[in-house]
Parts: structure tokens; sequence; C-alpha cells
């Protein structure tokens, strides 16, 4: 049995082949787990080679690059290579082809070479752009928020404030532990307005930090920022029902009808279901099923003149997002909903009805009963 320089068995996880027995055997697991396969499952030639020995060897080319430069948090260099050492600010101002290149020529270095202490000289005849690999974060949250999402220029400027802000903060962002390899990496974003006050972000291969629209929608939520109000531009918000301040109505008679010139009684649609939209009278209809302001059912059966008359309104309503009431949304289009032919329950519900709304047909006119008629003059002095 192997031992060290202290007389000691070697351990299994400190003998560079029982380690990487063990990376494969611990990855090999954890990618049965994820596609929900019995660990006892033997994997395809192709399997190996995509899902794991593909996997471990890129996991290990990176783990080089960051032991290049000191931040590798499984791997540093052995003291006779650790001269060849990159700066962390020289990295960082290399393009991606200088640090490809640099990586390439370290790996051919032989026993011989390092021991010399030779130095690796990149090619500074080849004429290489400046890197675009790490940009200022701003310029993406900018572009971003302007040009997908719609904000207008003021709410950029907040949301690339509270992103900054965000990154700047030692303790604000925090990365998931995990112990599945395949998973995508996520993030911990601190926010006070968020439930557990934090958001979680997924880290996308096609990302160096946190993705912008993550970091976008983090920083919209500390700033607690309306963007459905404040940020949109160009068409209207996709749930757009809020109720104006005010809104004029035209004079109407009053209901005895003794002075029709009297002055016009302003009114505010502060109700999804207020509306211009006319009532329609009608007598009783079968789709007609329940009054929606005083929640009875209209009686089919058996029809009491002058009490089967309706009037039909067309209105907004709400509705429950997955059946929860709490969280309400506002529809986009109207339904038609039906209500007595009562004066108290028609004042009601909508506290600016007057005759100027209802429309009768010329076919219901018609079919009018001499009662009907009576009705319509007691409840409403609507003379037809």
């Amino acid at each position: 049995m192997p031992i060290d320089a202290s007389g000691r068995p070697i351990r299994p996880y400190t003998n560079s082949s029982e380690s990487m027995n063990s990376v494969m055997a611990q990855t090999k697991l954890d990618y049965m787990r994820t596609n929900k396969k019995g660990n006892d499952q033997n994997l395809s030639k192709l399997e190996f080679t995509r899902n794991l020995f593909e996997e471990i060897h890129n996991k290990q080319q990176e783990e080089l690059k960051l032991a290049l430069w000191g931040l590798s948090e499984l791997y540093q260099l052995a003291p006779f290579v650790d001269y060849l050492t990159v700066p962390v600010d020289c990295w960082f101002e290399w393009s991606e082809k200088e640090r490809n290149d640099y990586v390439i020529k370290f790996k051919s270095l032989s026993i011989d070479d390092v021991l010399q202490r030779k130095e690796i000289k990149l090619n500074s005849a080849l004429e290489i752009p400046a890197s675009q690999e790490y940009k200022d974060l701003s310029i993406d949250v900018s572009s971003i928020s302007r040009n997908k999402m719609l904000y207008k220029d003021e709410l950029v400027a907040v949301v690339v404030d509270r992103a900054l802000t965000l990154l700047n903060l030692p303790g604000a962002i925090q990365q998931q532990a995990t112990l599945n390899l395949f998973e995508a990496k996520k993030y911990e974003v601190a926010s006070r307005h968020a439930k557990h006050g934090k958001v979680e972000c997924t880290l996308s291969k096609s990302h160096v930090v946190v993705p912008v629209l993550n970091m976008i929608k983090t920083a919209l939520a500390e700033g607690a920022l309306d963007k459905g109000v404040a940020g949109k531009k160009g068409s209207v918000n996709k749930y757009s029902y809020r109720p104006p301040r005010s809104q004029g109505h035209a004079s109407i008679s009053s209901a005895s009808n003794d002075n029709p010139q009297a002055s016009a009684s302003s009114h505010v649609y502060n109700k999804i279901y207020h509306n211009d939209n006319p009532f329609i009278l009608h007598i009783l209809p079968a789709e007609a099923k329940k009054c929606k302001q005083c929640n009875k059912d209209f009686c089919h059966r058996v029809r009491v003149i002058p009490h089967d008359l309706v009037f039909e309104h067309c209105e907004r309503y709400y509705f429950p997002l997955n059946g929860d009431w709490k969280n309400k949304q506002a529809s986009n289009k109207e339904a038609i909903r039906y209500y007595h032919a009562d004066f108290a329950c028609m004042k009601a519900r909508f506290p600016y009805f007057t005759n100027d709304y209802i429309i009768i047909p010329k076919e219901v006119k018609e079919k009018l009963h001499p009662s009907h008629i009576a009705h319509l003059v007691s409840q409403f002095s609507l003379q037809v």
C-alpha cells in the first residue's frame, strides 16, 4: 500500500487515479439522478463520452485556466511552475485568443523547459482585437431595457442605477450551493421587496455574470417600480385597466322629468364594469341566468309579466389567477351581463345610470305588453 512522507497510508482521495475514479463515479451518479435512471444501469459508449468524459474534461480545462491566474478552487500550480502564474488584472486585459494561446503554450511545455524556467511569449505579431467578453454592465442593462423591454429613458436610468448598486454590494449576490454538476448555476440576489428578501437567478452558459434580464427584474423590485405603468411605451399594457380620474356626462332627465334641463351631474367610472356602453332592454332571453347585481336567478319556468324584463350590458370583469381570488386580474375583453329592470338594482351598481343609457330594440318594443310599459314608466319614467 502506498504511504506518504510521514509513513501513513495514502488515502484514496489524495491519490490522483483514485481521485479521478471518484470524480467519474460522482458525475455518473449525478447524471443518473438528473435523467431518472437506475444507479446500477450501465451507460452506452456515446452516453459515457458525451455526458461523463467530455463534461469532466471541460471542467478540468476550465479549472486549469483558473489555476493559471490563481483562482481555482480545486487546483493550484506546483511550486516549480508558479512563476508562470498570470496576474488577475493582466488576464482580464487579454483577449480570449490571447488567453487560449497562453494555455496551449503552457500545455506544450516540457519538464526540462519548466526546470529551465522558460517563459511563455504570446505572438504579438497577430493583431488581436480588444476583448469584448467583459463589458460595462450598464451597457447591457440599458440596451436591453430600452430595445427589448421598451422602457422609457428615465426608467432605464433608474434600472441601471439599481442594478449597479446590487453589483457593488459585496453580499447582495451569492451563488447557491449544489451537488449536481449538470445543473445550471443559480444565484441569490438580495431584494428588500421580495417575498423572502431575495430573488433567485439562473446563470446560463451564454452569460458571464448574472443574466441581465434577471438583474433588471431585481432592480425593478428593489426600486419598487411599476414597469407596466411607468416604463411602458408604444402600445398599452397587457392588462391596461385603470379607472380615469374623472369623466363628465351629458345632461339627462331626472326620474320624474319635472326638470328636463337640469344641470349635468359629473360622475367617475371607478369600477371595472363602469363604461359608456348602453343598457339594452330584452324580454328575458334564454342565456340570461342570474342578475349580476343582486345575484338572484332569473325565473324561466314561470314567467311573470312585467318582471321578465332584463337589461343587457357589455362590461369588463376580474378573474382569478390560478383560482386565487386574492390574485385577480382585469380582463381585456368585455362580456355580456344581465340585470333586473329595476331602478334600485341598476342604481346600486351603476350610480351614473339614467334613461339616456337605455336602448329598446324595435323587435322588443313591438312585443311589449301594456304592463311592461307601465312598469317602465313607474321604475324609470320612461315613455315608450
